[in-house]
């Protein structure tokens, strides 16, 4: 028998389930088709996604929640994404010239590519970036 205490938990890890489910098809989608990604992903939960054919990552993107993707491509445009970045919903590590490989692949996303994520992102949980995040970004 499933108690009280025990359901949230469930809950939780069903959405959290999910939410890694439909990331890692995003980020698939994202990009595939610029060859081996040359760059490393971690999510949220501590999850590495290595750098494809065997490259060392010059930089690691770092989603830090499960609606990260959600809050960059909602509403889809390339504004959006800077904005997620600004909130903290992602954030890069390494070499951060190479990380323009990112706004690269952004910017040429057609406009029904940016619909199809958007579509997917939908399907992800609303959250925000953890309170952790933001520890060291108080007013001077």
């Amino acid at each position: 028998m499933t108690t009280i205490t025990e359901l949230p938990h469930t809950l939780v890890s069903t959405v959290e389930s999910r939410a890694i489910q439909i990331t890692h098809a995003m980020l698939a989608d994202l990009f595939e088709r610029h060859g081996p990604r040359a760059f490393a992903i971690r999510l949220w939960d501590g999850q590495l996604l290595p750098a494809e054919g065997g490259l060392a990552p010059r930089f690691t993107l770092v989603l830090t929640h499960p609606g990260a993707l959600r809050r960059m491509f909602l509403p889809p445009g390339e504004l959006t994404v800077a904005e997620a970045y600004v909130r903290g919903d992602f954030d890069l590590e390494g070499d951060l010239v190479a990380a323009m490989v990112l706004a690269t692949a952004f910017a040429a996303l057609t406009p029904g590519e940016w619909l199809r994520l958007g579509r997917q992102a939908a399907a992800l949980p609303v959250t925000d970036p953890p309170d952790a995040f933001q520890v060291g970004r108080q007013p001077a």
